[in-house]
């Protein structure tokens, strides 16, 4: 949920104080106050949020305490979620930044603020279990999602009945759901997403708490079937996703008139057909998200009635029948559709008009026809539909406004829903900006009587843009701009890791919501600074893209003039670091461990091509953007930094690498999938070798390794490459196979290259056979030779001993005709040049056996080029 769920329960706790809840009387002093609070900070790391917090103050006077919120003398408020507002000190949130986490145990001293009535740590690193006194507190509101508590719930809060906000998401709470949670009939905001429960959902949420406007319990373990539905007029979200429900789905909840928003996907033990009761009586639902189930049986018509629909996503089930004619009534609202991969039939006709502009997707159905327009491809929605998915050609771009990927994407819209049913919602937040304040003052509130004010923060028109995340990032974290400059010791250069187009890299350590965690943290140039909203974008796409062999994106920080990333730290460093780079003298890749890295990167590259719509090509394929973790697991880095260097010299620059550019791409512009794979060709030859793919001779001209090695392995000699440190151990066959892929990923033209998905199984098989007579120079005839490829269709070589052609150093970016000045790691920078009427290799340049010479290419001492 993050910082939208504390936007919207912000707001309620606020509404709850309007709607007359009572401050229930208690003796208090402020030394007690004072101590007690005292205790809860001791429980945390030193924090500079905490700074006012102070022995012999009066957490009630004036000013009172950061955080702290008192009425006639006793504390009520506690509100130390990690996010701004209007009272933000500008030196630590000028842009919105949230505040250094707090980080330690639960504070058990909390249950000692007898008149506690809200209490909000949300968003922090707080761990442990909570204790059983909490639920003794006359609390109404309660939020802790996003940290790190854990333990099963005490069944003491069931006795806080006057609870109307219950926010535990992001965490990892475990166990039922205590039977007294029965008696909070009050409850109107629940968030249990994103934790461990199990067991069956109580009967009781749908039976007794009848108040609730939303519930979101995604990503748990919650079994067996789903509880009838009760009378819960007033529900407006229930997000049940990616849990592990059978069954069939109540006929209730197509009748809860008022639901909004029904996320009920992932949950492959789900059957039964999907009940008519949707659409047979009136219906405001925006969004229903029935997919990734075993939901089978026809779509019913009544479903075509829901006019109101926006998004509606029924792909992954099992389905059969035809498309109801009754769809046409969604083209006025309808911005995405999702029929893929079910067993639907008969015509397509209702998708002429319907999915015109619309994000359509009806792949892997044996429907009859297809829509006849001109092809255009649509944006893809949030969650983009499994690559098999096939988009319906529509004359224009998709609606802005894509389908999320989680529940937090409509609390804006139920703000309106809770606030008493006001239409506009905008209209609501200027009336409630102007009364606020006259209110508080008559309550005789002080400055922190209340959860933070989201209207202070932002245009209510557009909550989007509340905080610089904008809840447009899901599942990666806001940093503020201190917390990175602390991490990283001031930006030290003894921490800088790297160092690429998008600006330095720096090693550091921050409290994550996981916990500690050492992490890499780019921090972009002043050249690569863009606007707020297309960084927030490519934040948004590259968050949710998910694989174990692509680095994984942590957070980020916009805070102005200052646009960061934050990756996971990858303790290996990149391969080029061990094949001749800082840690090639602590030991050698072995071949089998050479093959693996070649294929984890395969595999992550071949995600981004093929489960992504439309598929991410990385454009910046090299040694130095593979990088490896513990295991020596490969993982591909750097896959949307390309994006957001366009803002440099604009999407139509050439960008890429010395000696990994497609030649291809560089002489007509046209970037594909398959540059990446000829960037890969030249990474496979590099990885075999232990050579960079271009160096400098003897001579003072740049060399090339593909140059050097071609006439070796199109004469079936490949082993003679191989990497000297190796020692002869591997199978030759292996070597050639290997070696013999990466000149088919380089062919001149595009269509002829490999994909990803066939590289994949290709490496694949030639890991089963690494090591298999390894102890013979030459591949026996009971070994499969991997002969893969025709060698017809490469790209014709340089000539033997001689620097490449000029042309076709101009087609790898340079701008002069003596070649790059390149150093002796032969990596050479990269580039952003426009380039045209440039060429590949020249067809003059032959190979010939008296090519098969090692000092031919690499003449002279190789410690130039290549220090071991």
């Amino acid at each position: 949920m993050g910082a939208q769920l504390l936007f919207f329960s912000g707001w309620l706790v606020v509404s709850s104080i309007l709607l007359g809840v009572k401050v229930q009387a208690q003796t208090s002093s402020p030394s007690t106050n004072a101590g007690t609070l005292l205790a809860v900070k001791a429980a945390f790391v030193d924090n500079t949020r905490l700074a006012s917090w102070q022995q012999g103050s009066d957490p009630c006077g004036t000013p009172a305490w950061e955080g702290v919120g008192c009425t006639a003398g006793v504390v009520t408020n506690l509100t130390l979620t990690r996010s701004c507002d209007g009272r933000t000190p500008p030196d630590v949130c000028s842009a919105n930044q949230a505040w250094p986490r707090l980080v330690g145990p639960f504070p058990a001293a909390v249950t000692n603020l007898t008149g506690l009535q809200i209490l909000d740590l949300g968003n922090n690193s707080i761990s442990g279990p909570l204790p059983v006194q909490l639920g003794l507190l006359p609390l109404n509101t309660l939020i802790l999602n996003s940290n790190n508590l854990n333990g099963t719930l005490p069944a003491s809060l069931g006795g806080a009945v006057n609870m109307t906000v219950f926010l535990l998401d992001g965490n990892s709470f475990s166990g039922p759901l205590p039977t007294s949670f029965a008696n909070l009939t009050s409850l109107q905001l629940v968030g249990l997403g994103k934790n461990q429960f199990s067991g069956p959902l109580p009967a009781f949420i749908f039976r007794s708490w009848t108040q609730m406007k939303y519930l979101n319990i995604i990503q748990n373990g919650f079994n067996d079937t789903l509880p009838p539905v009760g009378s819960l007029d007033q529900l407006f979200l229930l997000a049940l996703s990616e849990n592990k429900f059978t069954g069939a789905i109540p006929d209730g909840l197509g009748s809860l008139n008022g639901l909004n928003r029904l996320e009920l996907a992932n949950n492959k033990g789900l059957n039964g057909s999907i009940p008519s009761s949707f659409g047979a009586t009136p219906s405001t639902l925006q969004y229903l998200d029935l997919s990734n189930n075993s939901l089978s049986g026809t779509i019913p018509d009544n479903l075509g009635n829901i006019v109101s629909l926006q998004q509606l996503l029924l792909g992954n089930n099992k389905l059969t029948g035809s498309i109801p004619a009754s769809f046409a009534n969604f083209t006025s609202n309808l911005q995405t559709l999702t029929l893929n991969s079910n067993n639907l039939t008969g015509p397509t006709s209702v998708l002429f008009n319907l999915c015109q502009g619309k994000q359509c997707y009806y792949g892997d159905n044996p429907l009859l026809g297809a829509p006849v327009p001109a092809p255009v491809a649509p944006s893809p929605p949030a969650s983009p539909p499994p690559s098999s998915v096939v988009p319906v050609p529509a004359p224009a771009p998709a609606a802005a406004n894509a389908p999320s990927e989680s529940s937090s994407a409509p609390i804006a819209a139920i703000l309106g829903a809770v606030g008493g049913g006001v239409a506009v919602l905008a209209v609501f937040g200027i009336l409630f900006v102007c009364c606020r304040k006259r209110i508080f003052k008559e309550k005789g509130a002080t400055n922190h009587s209340a959860a933070p004010d989201p209207f202070d923060k932002l245009p209510v028109a557009e909550p989007v843009q509340r905080s610089k995340a904008g809840g447009l990032a899901h599942g990666v974290e806001e940093f503020s701009f201190t917390e990175l400059t602390h991490a990283t010791n001031e930006w030290h250069s003894d921490n800088v890791i790297g160092e690429g187009g998008y600006g330095k890299v720096y090693k550091g350590g921050l409290h994550t919501k996981d916990g500690p965690q050492v992490v890499a943290i780019k921090r972009g140039g002043r050249q690569s600074q863009q606007g707020e909203r297309e960084f927030l974008q490519e934040i948004s796409a590259m968050s949710r893209i998910r694989h174990k062999h692509l680095v994984k994106l942590v957070g980020f920080c916009d805070a102005g003039a200052e646009q960061c990333l934050v990756y996971e730290y990858m303790v290996n460093g990149t391969v080029q670091d061990h094949l001749w780079g800082r840690l090639a003298a602590d030991g050698v890749l072995d071949w089998p461990t050479r093959i693996q890295i070649a294929l984890g990167a395969a595999k992550g590259l071949e995600y981004l091509h093929t489960a992504v719509e439309p598929p991410i090509i990385h454009r910046d394929v090299k040694l130095t953007n593979i990088l490896l973790d513990g295991q020596l697991s490969a993982k591909v880095a750097d896959f949307g930094i390309s994006k957001l260097e366009e803002a440099l010299e604009g999407a139509t620059s050439v960008k890429g690498t010395l000696g990994y550019l497609d030649p291809y791409y560089v002489q007509f512009n046209e970037l594909t999938i398959a540059s990446d794979v000829y960037s890969f060709g030249m990474v496979l030859l590099e990885i075999v070798s232990a050579r960079p793919v271009l160096g400098i001779g003897s001579d003072g001209k740049p060399r090339s390794l593909l140059q050097w090695a071609l006439p070796f392995i199109q004469a079936k000699r490949s082993a003679e490459i191989a990497d000297p440190r190796l020692d002869g151990k591997f199978n030759p066959a292996s070597v050639h196979a290997f070696c013999a892929l990466g000149l088919t990923c380089i062919r001149n033209t595009p269509a002829k290259r490999p994909t990803m998905a066939e590289i994949r199984v290709h490496l694949e098989r030639i890991a089963k056979h690494a090591l298999s007579r390894a102890d013979e120079s030459e591949a026996s005839s009971d070994v499969t030779p991997y002969d893969l490829v025709s060698l017809d269709s490469l790209p014709p070589p340089p000539g033997p001993g001689s620097p490449l052609p000029e042309a076709w150093f101009r087609s790898q970016g340079s701008g002069s005709s003596e070649g790059p000045p390149l150093g002796f790691t032969g990596v050479g920078s990269t580039i952003t040049k426009s380039s045209t009427g440039v060429h590949s290799f020249g067809s003059s340049y032959a190979p010939s056996q008296k090519s098969l010479d090692h000092s031919a290419a690499w003449e002279g001492p190789i410690t130039t080029l290549h220090p071991r």
